[in-house]
């Protein structure tokens, strides 16, 4: 009887579930299997093997004739028993890794710039001082896919194969711009999905192959976001452009991973690509610039001109601006000062980075067509790897997005037919990239079909950005929550039922342990905490958002009105005075409820115009170093989390939402070294990342910080194998965790769960550390057992019957 009941009430469950309207987002993450039994739920996690751990067991050794240890290990996914039922809940039963084909690596096909970039630190067999290029020809063997591919983003909603029911996901490599495809039906033994290139070992067991190399697309690097698209397909986004300077037989590095980036369409089962959509209009979009001279610019004109690395441009005219090389991001030369209302900047139609992207099949468009293709523009890829974003217009030089794009499924190819300039808020920066539109990198479309809303949020800006209609020819955006300068506003999810935004804040900004356990060096952040206690702090934040959707097009929500901030500071860069933190008026609803009433109502910080229909925050997870929960042994007193200045960054729901899973890992790029970088980024007036101008103290007198192994390279991490050649990168890493929360969809309450790898002395609480090389544990799977440590990023849960 008990049998029988539960059997009806499936089937009842079961019939109801299908007759509700499922966005195209929930219906394809792994949506109902577990009604009327208990599915096995794993969360397959993406990995980049860290190379200069010093852990490297690759069989690649043995093929190129080169000593054990050398070649990095292949990068891979990592199976986590999601069952909170299961005595392993929480912990690592499986590995597969990414296949071995032979010169598939975008960096191997580019010419190198800057005396053989991506070179092995410390190789020895070709002496100490002369070691080879790691991503090109060594001993005849060219450059394998499996390996730094900085393991970025992948389709989290899985992609069905229609011909056998297979369920897939397709990991993309930052750097490499490979593409791979996995079969994860059973994630105890996952397979290369359908119509990819085979392992060169012909490994068919827990390796994936290789769906769409770097070299198969021809104007775009930098792969980034992916998202089923229909019919097996996949739609792409790439941050940078590819191409050559003139002169190279090839493509180069830059232009490659430089400006302007695009989206690719993949047929996933097959392994081509369908098309290469250009980011850039083919005509003036709707609320388009003018430049100085009065000709109309393609899209807005951007907020401000930038301050970038000195590689080559375009002026507020849109004429380039040749400095090192002809081509690639640079200065801008127009005349600027806000507060004059002199603004000189340059058409953000050329300034296509897109990171993040979304798709309504649902929705009308204003070119008369159905479907909308929407994708954010985050950075130029190369000004990242050299430049950190600290303290300081010194260091306010990476080309970050400022404006969000709009296509038509029906037409790709004909160029977005919208853009939209996110607005500036009423914080003055001393640093540019801290304003609060700068850097797009996530954005989410809302799921139910009543609601044609998007939001977007900025990683170095910290604000999020909301427009209630995105179907009309002008989509507006209003700021509607500003966590703070830099605070890192990461890869955020909204539940499928509209109610709630889960948002990583990865603390870029935080105070550094200079000292291994004393207080902090002098001349760390001076924005840390500079608006309300935990500003900076590593947390994911559930923001209610019922009340901004409900008030549809109406919303009063927008940015703190300019008088709630203390902009009495010194002119910035810009021509604006510089905020020193919110002028102290209170009243805002936020002061006086929910988690963080207490660290607002200490400044009277205003996150927004505190208008009724405007974001709260109604719960909050913090993995900060101050372990402020007072729970020995959680996330927040782990050591590298303060030190990595990089917290959570990518979340992810299961099938029922339920729990929420969150990777706390950017990107580090100290792994892809450039011989001589000191030299190139003096060449460029950059220095150190987190240099604030005047440069860390070394720990000699005259001693150069960054060749100096006593001074700790971007990121806190302390003298990494003592290299002196390594890329600044982004300066924020993350300490490599992977932790568990649970979530009620109804409240929006989160909570970390202690169960989740409980009784894993190497990991805080409610977390699994994947730096098992440091920990001392052993991979199972494919993977070597002692590969060393590993970075995770994106992540997806399945549940298997």
């Amino acid at each position: 009887m008990k049998t029988f009941k539960t059997r009806i009430l499936a089937a009842s469950i079961g019939c109801a579930v299908a007759g509700m309207a499922v966005s195209p987002l929930a219906n394809a993450l792994g949506f109902l299997p577990g009604f009327g039994t208990h599915p096995n739920k794993y969360l397959i996690v993406w990995n980049s093997d860290q190379m200069l751990d010093g852990r490297n067991h690759s069989p690649l050794d043995s093929l190129v004739g080169v000593p054990a240890g050398s070649l990095p290990d292949a990068d891979f996914l990592a199976v986590i028993d999601a069952d909170p039922l299961s005595p392993d809940y929480g912990k690592v039963v499986n590995t597969a890794e990414m296949p071995v084909v032979l010169d598939q690596h975008l960096l191997s096909e580019t010419e190198n710039f800057v005396d053989d970039a991506l070179e092995i630190v410390g190789g020895t067999w070709n002496g100490p001082d002369n070691p080879p290029d790691i991503l090109g020809d060594v001993n005849g063997v060219l450059a394998p896919s499996s390996i730094l591919n900085e393991a970025h983003h992948m389709n989290v909603v899985h992609l069905i194969n229609p011909t056998d029911g297979s369920r897939n996901i397709f990991p993309a490599g930052l750097i490499s711009a490979n593409v791979f495809g996995c079969d994860i039906t059973d994630p105890m033994n996952i397979k290369p999905a359908q119509g990819t290139t085979p392992d060169f070992f012909g490994r068919t067991s827990n390796v994936c192959g290789l769906a769409v190399s770097g070299r198969a697309v021809t104007n775009f690097s930098g792969t980034d976001d992916l998202l089923p698209f229909g019919g097996g397909r996949l739609i792409a986004t790439y941050m940078g452009a590819k191409g050559s300077f003139s002169g190279a037989t090839a493509a180069s590095l830059p232009p490659t991973l430089t400006t302007p980036g695009g989206l690719v369409e993949i047929d996933a089962f097959t392994g081509t690509v369908v098309g290469e959509y250009t980011a850039i209009p083919s005509a003036p979009v709707p609320g388009h610039g003018f430049y100085a001279n009065g000709d109309p610019m393609l899209g807005p004109e951007r907020y401000a001109p930038r301050t970038q690395i000195a590689l080559g441009g375009v002026d507020g005219n849109g004429n380039p601006v040749n400095n090192i090389l002809p081509v690639g991001i640079g200065p801008d030369s127009g005349a600027v000062d806000l507060d004059a209302g002199i603004n000189e900047a340059p058409d953000t139609a050329l300034l296509a980075h897109p990171h993040g992207i979304g798709v309504r099949p649902d929705l009308p468009n204003p070119k008369g067509e159905t479907g909308i293709v929407m994708a954010s523009d985050y950075a130029d890829p190369v000004s990242l790897a050299l430049t950190g974003s600290g303290e300081g217009p010194a260091t306010a030089a990476q080309d970050l997005g400022t404006t969000v794009r709009f296509w038509s499924m029906e037409s790709m190819s004909d160029g977005p037919y919208a853009i939209a300039q996110m607005p500036d808020g009423p914080r003055h920066e001393d640093n540019q990239i801290h304003e609060e539109p700068e850097g797009l990198m996530a954005m989410a479309i809302t799921n139910r079909p009543g609601h044609k809303g998007a939001f977007v949020a900025s990683m170095c800006g910290g604000a999020l950005f909301y427009s209630a209609d995105i179907t009309v020819p002008q989509p507006e955006f209003k700021l509607v929550y500003d966590f703070g300068a830099c605070t890192g506003a990461s890869v955020f999810t909204i539940s499928r039922n509209d109610r709630f935004i889960i948002m990583p804040i990865s603390g870029i900004q935080t105070d550094v342990d200079r000292n291994n356990g004393g207080p902090a060096a002098p001349g760390g952040d001076p924005i840390h905490d500079r608006d309300y206690p935990g500003e900076h702090d590593m947390r994911i934040v559930t923001l209610d958002i019922r009340k901004l959707l409900a008030a549809g097009t109406n919303f009063q929500c927008d940015a703190a009105p300019a008088d709630k901030w203390d902009n009495t500071g010194p002119d910035s860069p810009i021509g604006e005075p510089v905020s020193h933190g919110p002028a102290g008026v209170l009243g805002h609803p936020e002061h006086s409820s929910g988690p963080m009433a207490a660290a607002y109502s200490a400044t009277g910080y205003w996150p927004n115009n505190g208008a009724a229909d405007c974001p709260t925050i109604v719960s909050v997870v913090d993995f900060d170093g101050d372990g402020v929960d007072d729970i020995p042994g959680t996330a927040d007193d782990h050591p590298d989390a303060e030190t990595s200045r990089g917290g959570p960054h990518f979340v992810v729901h299961d099938s029922l939402e339920r729990y929420v899973a969150t990777s706390n890992y950017f990107v580090d790029l100290r792994e892809f070294a450039i011989a001589g970088v000191g030299d190139l980024l003096t060449a460029l007036g950059l220095g150190h990342a987190y240099d604030n101008g005047t440069g860390f103290p070394p720990s000699q007198p005259g001693a150069d910080p960054l060749n100096d192994p006593n001074v700790p390279p971007p990121g806190g991490l302390g003298g990494l194998l003592g290299q002196a050649n390594v890329l600044p990168g982004t300066g924020s890493v993350g300490d490599d965790t992977v932790c568990m929360m649970k979530f009620n969809r109804w409240t929006g309450e989160l909570q970390l769960d202690p169960n989740f790898n409980a009784n894993d002395p190497t990991s805080p609480l409610g977390c699994n550390d994947m730096d098992f090389g440091d920990a001392g544990k052993q991979w199972p799977g494919e993977r070597h057992p002692d590969a060393g440590n590993a970075t995770p990023h994106a992540m997806t849960f399945i549940d298997v019957l």
